[in-house]
This record gives C-alpha cells, structure tokens and sequence, in this order.
C-alpha cells in the first residue's frame, strides 16, 4: 500500500543520502528545494530532465539498477512534495490532494467529470482511462513481439558481434529499456516509433533516468542504431524509415 509521506520525511531522507555519498555541503535539501521552486521548461518531461542533470552530477556512477533507484526514488518524492512556483506554490502531492478531496463535488458540478491534457489535447478523465485501457489492449500483440522474438534475438546477435561481454549487455540493456520507453510512451507497433524520439527523446532521457549507467546520449543513439540495423537487416526493413543511413 501507498505510504502517504510529510515533506519532513523527504528531508530526512534527503539529508540521510547527502551523509551516505558524502557530498553535503556541495549539495542540500534548501538547494533541492531551489531547484524545484524555480524549475522551468517546455513541457513536464524537460522540467524534470533539467532538474535530474543538477542532482545527477554530484553523486558517484552507480553499479546497479537497485542503488539507482533508491537515488532516484528519493529525488523523486523530493520533486512530489516540495513546492514548485509554477504550480502556485504548491507541491505535485498538495494538488493530488486537493483533486482527490474534490472529486466527488467536481463530478456534480461539472456534466462530463473533470479534464486532463494528454498531448496538449483536453480530455475527459473517463475518455482518458479508456484510451489507455484500449491502447494497453493494442499493444499485446507489439509488446509478445518485442519480448518472444526481437529480444532473444538480439541477444544471440550480440554475442556474435561483441566478443566482449560488458558490451554485449550494454547494447542488450539499451535495446530492452528502449522498447520498455516505447510501450510507456504509447507506441503500439514497431513503423509508428517517430524518428525523432529514436534519435533524440530517447538519447537525452536516459542519463537522468538509467543512473546505473556512463553512457552518454551518443552512446545510447550508437547503440540503438545498432538494435534498428539489427532489425531492418532481419525483417528486411530500410533503416532509413527510422532516420538511420
């Protein structure tokens, strides 16, 4: 079950990891709080990449997925419960509160229940979960695709062009957080991936959000070239539909 925290504990949390990796006072909870109140962006995803290179460069490169988590957990909570300026003060959890409690009255007040935008499109709430429901219905055949097939493929592909280990698992990682990217993003099947999401979102998402890894974006695009010659070579697809030469 969801535990409910107090900004209080995230600072306690914040304090405990700054101690751990030994980087106070290079880094604090009032400088955190800073970068939170005074984030800005073009959109929620920028704003939260720009705030994750601040915290990113002072820790130390971590050697597994669970110790990278545990930061970015904790960075995370950090960016839900403190105050952020361009929400008026408020922190993403306050609001989450506030929508909750008025749930109920919003509904009775307003004919079709409360909106979101989704792709800087207005959208009822219902409409939402239904679009989500029928896409997550549409991606099955997509997602067994990428999981039964392309996947272990791939793998016994690498082990033939890479001699040396690490990297065979460094191009396998890229290639199955790529396609784990792809179905959150709301892809559902291989030809509707937009090239500059291949080439560009991708890339510059992943050394704020894979911590475990040194790879910069060049890297990541290199090997995900690699994974789309893979796949053009095999199904007999021109890489250039995905913006490779």
């Amino acid at each position: 079950m969801f535990k409910e925290k107090k900004p209080q504990d995230v600072e306690e949390e914040l304090e405990d990891l700054f101690v751990r990796y030994n980087i106070y006072p290079s880094i604090s909870v009032n400088k955190v709080k800073r970068w939170i109140y005074e984030s800005v962006g073009k959109n929620s995803m920028d704003v939260f990449n720009k705030y994750c290179k601040k915290w990113h460069k002072f820790l130390p490169d971590f050697k597994n997925l669970e110790e990278a988590n545990y930061v970015l957990g904790i960075f995370s909570d950090a960016w839900n419960y403190f105050p952020h300026k361009e929400l008026g003060n408020k922190s993403p959890n306050d609001l989450i509160k506030k929508n909750l409690s008025s749930k109920s009255e919003t509904s009775k007040n307003v004919p079709n229940g409360p909106k979101i935008i989704c792709n800087g499109v207005e959208m009822e709430f219902d409409k939402y979960q239904e679009m989500i429901k029928e896409m997550t219905k549409l991606q099955i055949p997509f997602k067994k695709w990428i999981k039964k097939e392309l996947l272990p493929n791939y793998k016994k592909y690498l082990s033939k062009l890479h001699k040396n280990k690490k990297l065979q698992e460094q191009d396998y990682d890229v290639a199955e957080i790529f396609f784990q990217r792809v179905l959150h993003v709301g892809f559902i099947d291989l030809i509707e991936i937009r090239i500059n999401f291949i080439k560009k979102e991708f890339p510059n998402w992943w050394p704020t959000h894979v911590l475990y890894s040194n790879l910069k974006p060049a890297g990541v695009l290199s090997s995900v070239g690699r994974l789309f010659g893979f796949i053009g070579f095999l199904y007999y697809i021109d890489s250039k539909v995905f913006g490779f030469k």
